[in-house]
């Protein structure tokens, strides 16, 4: 402006308690050359009553809050519930900057973003590997334009065990999230397959609220690093 004066606009800034998103996964070699190694990866299937099943719709649509809602596949994430806990502090000064950062990447990390009590309260029918620490793979950033914090991407070795669909809807651990199931898949095809069906309801605009689908941001990007592993061969072995 030629009078010297600035242009200014406020800037609205989420900070969040550290997280952490985990990719459960088992990796089983076959041993044999004529036989495919066999990889499971774990979603939850999470009822999400926020998000609208469409996409880019106009608010002026037909469609209002009370049919808002999608039957979310994700992999599990959670945040620490009690920062003095997890010894973790958030410092808002003119950097933005976050103190105590060096634990990432450690068990000490996953601890403390709540990533053991998430752990625990949304896949507890899944057990660690013994001796197989969580491993970090990867920052995560829901919009970079507003969070000022990222969370956390492991993956986690799992402990062998009859893979099958389990229904948690009747077990009452975690209601208030309505995960109603925890999912076995095949990796890469039948996870490919569910990224194909996600797209085609995409380019249809709107879909229905009781179809699964992946749209959350953190869990295609942690396939797309439990992918990169895969094609580097630095995926750990499980059994």
């Amino acid at each position: 402006m030629g009078d010297g004066r600035v242009v200014v606009w406020d800037q609205p800034v989420i900070y969040e308690n550290p997280g952490a998103i985990f990719a459960p996964y088992r990796f089983v070699q076959s041993g044999k050359a004529e036989k495919a190694d066999r990889i499971t990866i774990y979603l939850i299937l999470v009822q999400r009553p926020i998000v609208k099943a469409c996409l880019n719709l106009p608010e002026t649509s037909l469609i209002g809050e009370e049919d808002a809602g999608v039957m979310s596949l994700e992999f599990p994430r959670g945040i620490s519930d009690d920062l003095k806990k997890s010894g973790f502090e958030f410092l808002l000064s003119k950097t933005h900057k976050m103190d105590r950062m060096s634990l990432l990447g450690d068990q000490g990390m996953f601890d403390a973003a709540g990533g053991t009590d998430e752990f625990a309260e949304e896949v507890p029918t899944l057990t660690v590997l013994p001796g197989t620490p969580p491993i970090l793979v990867a920052g995560l950033n829901p919009n970079t334009s507003y969070f000022g914090t990222t969370q956390g991407g492991f993956i986690i070795p799992i402990a062998p065990r009859q893979d099958m669909a389990i229904d948690q809807s009747g077990g009452g651990a975690v209601p208030r999230e309505f995960i109603s199931g925890l999912l076995p898949l095949k990796f890469p095809e039948e996870t490919d397959r569910l990224l194909e069906d996600s797209a085609k309801m995409m380019s249809a605009g709107v879909w229905s609220k009781n179809t699964p689908v992946i749209v959350d941001d953190f869990t295609v990007a942690m396939l797309a690093h439990f992918e990169r592993l895969v094609r580097q061969k630095r995926l750990p072995v499980t059994g």
